[in-house]
């Protein structure tokens, strides 16, 4: 059945339309109210004119991460480097960009940027995220004594224990160390 309801304006704000078959609601509708996050999707402003490298590296981040349709991270990344060209987040970053499209020597001088300024003050850095990227682009071209190497460190911490691991695990597997391989996976498992 059709049913026509006039509700008068002042009370459309709150609206909510209940569907009932005798005691049971079978259909709930409530008017959204328009909110912030629900707001359509904005261009940032161009790198020139945000102020902070952090901010720069945010909206790269967040360009990367929604995919935005006619915006690339790229050049926000490229200007908050050009003002810090030793920010490790913005490094890290970027390398994974180059990671991604196989350009290994600009990922792995990016990598080790990023790794010598978070090592400046401590040789195992909260974050080895730059480390474990540095093992992957080491064993993508071809040297796994390296990548070994960059693995073991970014094993250090606990999110990259699992992945660096196994990664370890496989080159000792390639090289026939099938028991340090079985012993490693055995710590990712």
């Amino acid at each position: 059945a059709i049913v026509d309801v006039a509700v008068p304006a002042r009370e459309r704000e709150d609206l909510e339309v209940v569907v009932r078959d005798q005691t049971k609601d079978l259909v709930t509708w409530r008017r959204r109210t328009p909110t912030e996050a629900s707001a359509p999707a904005s261009e940032p402003a161009p790198p020139s004119e945000i102020d902070s490298v952090e901010e720069l590296y945010l909206v790269g981040l967040h360009l990367q991460q929604y995919r935005h349709a006619t915006r690339s991270p790229e050049p926000y990344w490229h200007e908050a480097l050009r003002r810090d060209p030793g920010h490790a987040p913005t490094c890290v970053a970027l390398a994974g960009r180059r990671l991604r499209a196989s350009r290994y020597g600009e990922a792995e001088r990016l990598l080790r940027t990023a790794v010598a300024r978070l090592t400046t003050l401590n040789p195992n850095p909260a974050d080895c995220t730059a480390l474990y990227r540095l093992g992957l682009v080491q064993l993508r071209a071809g040297r796994a004594d390296e990548a070994y190497d960059a693995f073991g460190r970014a094993s250090w911490d606990r999110a990259w224990r699992s992945p660096a691991g196994f990664q370890m695990a496989l080159i000792d597997a390639a090289a026939g160390r099938s028991a340090s391989a079985l012993e490693r996976l055995e710590d990712v498992l």
